[in-house]
């Protein structure tokens, strides 16, 4: 019986057997997020007169970094991996101590100043990569 279960599933699969998904690294991930969170202080700062300029680069780093930040939110899915990446987050805790609150205040001032870049500002938050 499990040898005609198997025959139906390579049959069913076209008879090629599929690669495993890579295994979770919680800390390669950590360590991606982190740097990206760096990367949007650092256009906040770079561009903090000029919202304009400091969203794009957001929408521009965000961009590039959607391969972690998909993985980010898939793991946040997961009870066991969420664990783990909160884990391996705390390890950048005091790299990133302030760094939220500087990119807040930065996207904050630009919604106040500057109302016809609310959907991109609207945007841009909510793809942050935040755990």
């Amino acid at each position: 019986m499990r040898a005609l279960i198997a025959l139906a599933l390579a049959a069913a699969c076209g008879g090629q057997a599929h690669p495993a998904s890579p295994p979770f690294d919680a800390g390669k991930l950590a360590a991606a997020i982190d740097g990206v969170m760096a990367d949007i202080e650092v256009a906040s700062r770079d561009y903090d007169r000029d919202c304009p300029r400091a969203v794009h680069a957001i929408e521009q780093i965000e961009a590039r970094a959607a391969e972690p930040i998909g993985a980010l939110h898939a793991a946040e899915r997961d009870r066991e991996r969420a664990a783990e990446l909160a884990q391996a987050m705390h390890g950048y805790d005091t790299a990133a101590a302030g760094r939220s609150e500087v990119i807040a205040m930065r996207l904050a001032i630009c919604w106040k100043r500057h109302g016809e870049l609310h959907d991109q500002l609207q945007h841009v938050v909510d793809s942050l990569p935040t755990p």
